[in-house]
């Protein structure tokens, strides 16, 4: 489920969603016929050697292991050097006689394969899966490869990360993947996802598309990776979409600071969900960032590590140009966004922060030094600046030697801090600010709001599915966040009776009980305010079968004779996202 989180009124942050990523590339592969000469099953290591046939399209794989299928030279990877083309792309797919996602199965019912693509455009990769490898090899890599899309991989413990994209290997798309890491000795400086100059200057890698994805426990989710010289002048990143992921961390890596295992631990095994150190350097094509859900980090534990970062969510650093940070959540870390260590004049640039909420954020929710031209608009910071270890204050905001800083509309609520924002030798704009429990510190305007009593007292909780390619899916909530009534549903009349909606979140039906045996009229808007549904209920009715609509938020306006009310539903589908 997507989430576009926007601003209707002062301070009121509405969520619409849409199933997925808009930009999700479909993919649909056909059964496996053995009459079809098109179509080849492998079913052992010997059987790769078939696999840049160009006579061939389809590869159907049987579960087994193929870690050892191709060359030592290439790790042991099957090596793509074939292409497909845009109207005949090639596939690999996992046949094991089901289409669930590969994080829900035993490894005894998955293909265990990893791949380069050297020179190679227009291949699908779909459910394949690699676990268990404890240096830095990647199980997938692209090296001048592009168009292609990896669906559904399942990464289990590969400390190398799983899939590096290197120079000149545009349009790639990695969706609905699932990296997980569930051993904390493994903690090598490696990222989940990453895009690489690989040691080279200028250099682009152009379009790439990360979508719907879950990285758990590892270092780095996402790394836009600068290597070699850090004062290299060109390497561009442009048209990158990160959108709906789930990225994040949890007690499992949490440490004591001292190599020690900890539930409730300062610091973890762990650096960033997303780290930048380039963007794009084309301003009509940014570096976007969007509906993404970010949580759980905490400061570098640098015990037997090479590792080191205070814990932000998000870092920017070096030369980071023309990157757009949206609709996005951030929540229960040390830090929420930090941008530092500048290369060539500036850490970042030209780069817009608008409409992300920053949640339970246990130090600073920005920390902001060495930035140019950078725009602040529409965030709220809620329950910041709580519980983190040996500091009883904190700055919400921090600017240092920045400047052209635009900061507007965005609103603090509770952020237990008594400084509040802090201005060094920067130059600020800020413009209808609003502060409640909270201090504007060294930014405070005229044009600013300090209210007497919580503007989001009338908010609702946004809640979502993690896991969702597991056999645990897990309900997150973030209370009083989201303004949830659109302006296109009508409330009327206003004079709410007592309803119980149950199951919420549901899947295919919700039950409405009341205590007044009434007859109801029910109203179903979509998160649009769009009317899309009516029923009627009789006394004694009390279901609505939601099976025909698709995975999302819906608005129910309940309505007796005289009374009604407005209740917000979340219909999941009923097998999320096999």
């Amino acid at each position: 489920m997507k989430y576009t989180l926007t601003l209707w009124a002062a301070f009121n942050v509405l969520v619409v969603s849409h199933a997925q990523s808009q930009y999700e590339e479909p993919v649909n592969i056909p059964p496996y016929d053995a009459a079809n000469p098109a179509m080849f099953l492998i079913a052992a290591d010997s059987d790769w050697n078939h696999i840049n046939d160009t006579a061939i399209q389809y590869f159907y794989v049987l579960p087994g292991d193929y870690s050892h299928a191709g060359a030592a030279s290439n790790d042991y990877k099957i090596v793509l050097t074939a292409s497909g083309t845009a109207n005949q792309r090639r596939y690999i797919s996992l046949h094991n006689g089901n289409n669930t996602h590969p994080g829900k199965l035993d490894t005894s019912r998955l293909a265990k394969v990893g791949f380069i693509l050297q020179n190679a455009d227009y291949w699908v990769i779909d459910r394949m899966a690699y676990w268990e490898r404890y240096d830095g090899m990647i199980p997938i890599t692209l090296e001048n490869s592009s168009h292609n899309i990896i669906n559904r991989y399942f990464a289990s413990n590969t400390a190398g990360g799983m899939v590096y994209i290197y120079p000149y290997s545009d349009s790639n798309t990695i969706q609905n993947c699932r990296i997980q890491r569930d051993n904390i000795s493994i903690h090598l400086d490696r990222a989940a996802i990453a895009l690489s100059n690989h040691g080279l200057d200028s250099i682009s890698i152009k379009n790439t598309k990360i979508l719907n994805n879950e990285v758990y426990n590892f270092v780095d989710a996402f790394q836009a990776v600068k290597t070699g010289n850090a004062n290299q002048n060109y390497i561009n990143y442009e048209g990158t979409i990160i959108d709906y992921n789930h990225f994040y961390i949890d007690s499992l890596v949490y440490t004591d600071c001292n190599g020690n295992q900890s539930n409730h631990g300062d610091c973890a095994y762990a650096e960033n969900a997303i780290d930048l150190k380039s963007g794009s350097e084309n301003p009509n094509n940014p570096f976007v960032i969007t509906n993404n859900m970010m949580w759980g980090y905490r400061k570098a534990d640098t015990t037997s590590s090479t590792l080191n970062d205070p814990g932000a969510v998000i870092v920017a650093h070096f030369n980071v140009n023309n990157v757009l940070i949206k609709d996005n959540l951030l929540y229960n870390a040390t830090r929420g966004i930090a941008v530092g260590n500048p290369v060539n004049g500036a850490a970042m640039r030209n780069s817009e922060i608008s409409d992300n909420i920053i949640y339970d954020i246990k130090g600073y929710s920005f920390v902001i030094y060495d930035a140019d031209s950078l725009t602040f608009k529409n965030n709220l910071n809620k329950e910041t600046g709580t519980d983190l270890a040996g500091v009883t204050f904190s700055y919400w905001w921090v600017f240092h030697n920045s400047h052209n800083i635009k900061v507007e509309n965005n609103l603090s609520v509770n952020t237990y801090d008594k400084l509040g924002v802090r201005n060094s030798a920067s130059t600020l704009m800020p413009l209808h600010n609003g502060y409640f429990n909270s201090s504007p510190g060294q930014m405070q305007d005229s044009t600013d709001t300090i209210y007497t009593t919580d503007p989001t007292l009338n908010y609702h909780d946004l809640t979502f599915t993690t896991n969702r390619y597991t056999l645990h899916p897990q309900i997150v909530t973030i209370p009083r966040v989201l303004h949830t009534i659109p302006t296109g549903v009508d409330t009327r009349p206003s004079e709410n009776p007592t309803f119980h909606i149950y199951p919420n979140p549901a899947f295919d039906y919700i039950n409405i009980d009341q205590r007044k045996k009434n007859t109801l009229r029910v109203f179903i808007y979509n998160s649009s305010g769009q009317l899309i549904k009516t029923f009627s209920l009789h006394a004694l009715s009390n279901k609505i079968d939601l099976s025909e609509l698709k995975e999302g938020v819906y608005y129910l306006k309940i309505v007796t004779a005289q009374k009604a009310k407005i209740e917000i539903i979340l219909k999941h589908d009923k097998v999320n996202r096999l």
